[in-house]
């Protein structure tokens, strides 16, 4: 428990302890020859497994108020909020970055933010697209009564609720990024309450 800077005579007494993260198995890569097993045995005094955040999504509402609050305060902006819709997209993604994913998604909504909010046309394409493609993917056409009309229009709603959450509201835009005419999405929009 001593240490003697390069350069330096006399060793220094210190008190530390090692705290590491790895996503890979150390063991199985000790058994494969792939990492030292004295270095293995030397640092695994306490082994505290932590699963992915797509593993605790019951954690993601704590995390986004935890986010928001340093975030904004780092921007220094006030942005205390995220709407309903917003935080069901993010409980929806699987996090392949995990909980550093999570938190660039939100530094990245205060960053383009321009009120109290976070909303859904703060979330970056790749997280809102994951979120509209795995409800697509959520039926079963073994059910009784299944309809590939009604799926067809449910699927044309999402598309239509995601392209109007991402263009703010605004129908023109919406219509144009669905490349559709702005009398199709008024109608879509009232069909689809």
């Amino acid at each position: 428990k001593t240490i003697r800077p390069v350069g330096a005579t006399a060793e220094h007494e210190v008190d530390v302890r090692l705290i590491a993260a790895t996503n890979r198995d150390l063991f199985a890569m000790v058994k494969q020859n792939g990492f030292r097993e004295d270095l293995y045995y030397r640092i695994n005094v306490i082994n505290i497994p932590i699963p992915p955040l797509r593993e605790r999504k019951k954690d993601i509402p704590m995390l986004v108020n935890y986010f928001l609050e340093r975030a904004s305060r780092a921007a220094g902006k006030e942005v205390p909020g995220i709407s309903p819709r917003a935080l069901e997209i993010l409980e929806g993604y699987d996090w392949p970055g995990n909980i550093r994913e999570l938190q660039n998604v939100i530094e990245r909504a205060i960053a383009i933010s321009t009120g109290r909010t976070i909303e859904p046309s703060h979330i970056p394409d790749n997280v809102l697209g994951f979120s509209a493609t795995k409800k697509l993917f959520e039926i079963d056409i073994r059910t009784e009564g299944f309809s590939l009309n009604d799926e067809i229009e449910r699927v044309r709603g999402l598309y239509v609720k995601k392209a109007l959450d991402m263009e703010g509201g605004n129908l023109t835009r919406a219509a144009k990024r669905l490349g559709i005419t702005f009398r199709s999405i008024r109608y879509y929009v009232k069909k689809y309450g």
